[in-house]
C-alpha cells in the first residue's frame, strides 16, 4: 500500500469524511480512531509533526493552550475544523510527564494516538452521583500502555491521566477545542473535583 507524502492532509480529509457519513456517535469514534492509526503508521507522518513544531518555535504559528516551551515540549493547535469543530493537537512530552484527572466536558470525547514512545492511558469510571459538591468517586479501569502505532478513544464525558513511559511524541484528535471550556480536574486519591477552565489534556 502506498504512503501518503502529505499525511496531514490525508487526516483532516478522511476524520471530515467520517464526521459526512457515518450516523452515530460510535461509528465517527471508530472510523475516527481508524484514521489516526493509519496516520501513525505513515513514516512521513513524524516528520510532518516536527515541521509544525518547527514554525511553532520559530514563531511562524502562535501556540495556546498548553504552551510549547523552548525546548520543544509541550502541545499545540496543528488544525481545528472549521465546520465539524473537532481539533488535531500534537504533543511532545518528557519522559516525566504526568497530568491529573480531567475530563473533557459533558460532550468532549478525544482520541490519543502515539507516533514515538510510549505513555500509560489511566481511564476512569465515575461512580458517584455528583450530588456533593466539590467531591467525586473515581474507579480507576485497567490501564492501557500505548506504544508507536496505537491510538485509544477517551469517551464521552470520562475521567482520565496520562503518564509517558519515554519521551513520546503524541497527536490528539479532541471532539472540539478546550481553552474556553469548563471541565472536571479529580484528585482520585483525595476523592475531589474541581470545575474549572484550565488549557489542555
Amino acid at each position: 500500500m502506498s504512503r501518503s507524502t502529505q499525511p496531514v492532509q490525508e487526516l483532516i480529509e478522511e476524520v471530515r469524511s467520517a464526521f459526512e457519513t457515518e450516523t452515530t456517535l460510535a461509528r465517527i469514534l471508530g472510523r475516527t480512531k481508524e484514521c489516526l492509526e493509519r496516520f501513525l503508521a505513515n513514516p512521513a507522518s513524524l516528520g510532518q509533526i516536527k515541521q509544525s513544531l518547527e514554525r511553532v518555535l520559530a514563531r511562524k504559528t502562535v501556540p495556546y493552550g498548553q504552551p510549547v516551551d523552548q525546548d520543544g515540549y509541550g502541545s499545540w493547535r496543528l488544525y481545528t475544523d472549521p465546520i465539524h469543530l473537532f481539533c488535531i493537537r500534537p504533543t511532545h512530552q518528557r519522559s516525566t510527564t504526568t497530568r491529573q484527572p480531567h475530563d473533557h466536558g459533558e460532550l468532549g470525547w478525544a482520541i490519543y494516538g502515539i507516533l514515538e514512545g510510549e505513555t500509560v492511558q489511566q481511564i476512569y469510571e465515575r461512580i458517584d452521583d455528583g450530588g456533593e459538591p466539590g467531591r467525586a468517586e473515581l474507579r480507576a479501569l485497567p490501564p492501557i500502555r500505548q506504544r508507536a502505532g496505537e491510538a485509544v478513544i477517551i469517551p464521552v464525558g470520562a475521567p482520565h491521566a496520562i503518564i509517558a513511559r519515554t519521551e513520546n511524541w503524541s497527536v490528539v484528535i479532541r471532539s472540539r477545542e478546550m481553552e474556553s471550556l469548563w471541565r472536571n480536574w479529580y484528585d482520585f486519591e483525595a476523592g475531589t473535583v474541581e470545575r474549572k477552565v484550565f488549557g489542555y489534556g
